[in-house]
């Protein structure tokens, strides 16, 4: 029996190319279906139906009053405000403006008659005098002065009319030392000069300051 063998009998086919091709096929209709479902518009979203309201029955509103429009007793009528228009003046109206009269001026001062000037303020406001020692002299009973009279007026002044003052002051303000009065022995010519020579009894060795005063 061991050398028996089988002749003719039929080879099995192995099946691997059947089972490629079917899952080839299934890969197929698998991206087909998908690619159709990414390429379908979305189904418009449907809302919800409201669900129907019923009216609850109002309540009757309640009438209300009417109250009669009374007036006020003794109440004025009122009228509108009606503007006024403005008035357009014409050339041929006059206006009269009144014046207020200037006061009048009051009456003038009347000058009082100038009283004439005497001779003697004539030579104050005219004259004006300096005084210096005069040492080409000594006396011993006081001190030579030398005075000068300046005339600063166009006027001439005799000399006799020019009296004069000298005073000797203490330097140091103790007091006076002297006096003597004087005058001139010559006219003062205007604008003119001229001098005189005076003693004024007082310590000739005392140290003084001279004053000069017209009479």
């Amino acid at each position: 029996m061991a050398d028996l063998r089988f002749v003719g009998a039929p080879r099995r086919r192995k099946p691997k190319r059947a089972l490629l091709a079917a899952g080839l096929v299934v890969l197929l209709a698998a991206a087909f279906g998908v690619g159709r479902l990414w390429t379908r518009p979305p189904a418009p979203e449907t809302a919800p139906a409201a669900a129907p309201t019923t009216a609850s029955p109002s309540e009757p509103a309640s009438p209300v009053p009417a109250v009669a429009a009374t007036a006020l007793p003794g109440a004025a009528p009122t009228v509108g405000f009606v503007p006024a228009q403005p008035r357009l003046l014409t050339s041929s109206e006059v206006f009269e403006i009144a014046r207020t009269p200037a006061p009048a001026a009051p009456p003038a001062a009347t000058a009082s008659p100038r009283e004439p000037e005497t001779l003697a303020k004539q030579i104050a406001r005219c004259l004006s005098f300096t005084v210096r020692r005069d040492n080409m002299f000594t006396v011993t009973s006081g001190v030579r002065l030398l005075i000068k009279a300046q005339n600063h007026c166009g006027q001439t002044f005799p000399g006799a009319e020019a009296r004069f003052e000298i005073r000797a002051m203490a330097a140091n303000g103790s007091g006076f030392g002297g006096r003597e009065r004087g005058s001139f022995q010559t006219s003062i010519q205007p604008f003119d000069s001229a001098e005189t020579v005076i003693v004024v009894p007082c310590d000739p060795d005392g140290v003084y300051r001279f004053e000069v005063e017209v009479m």
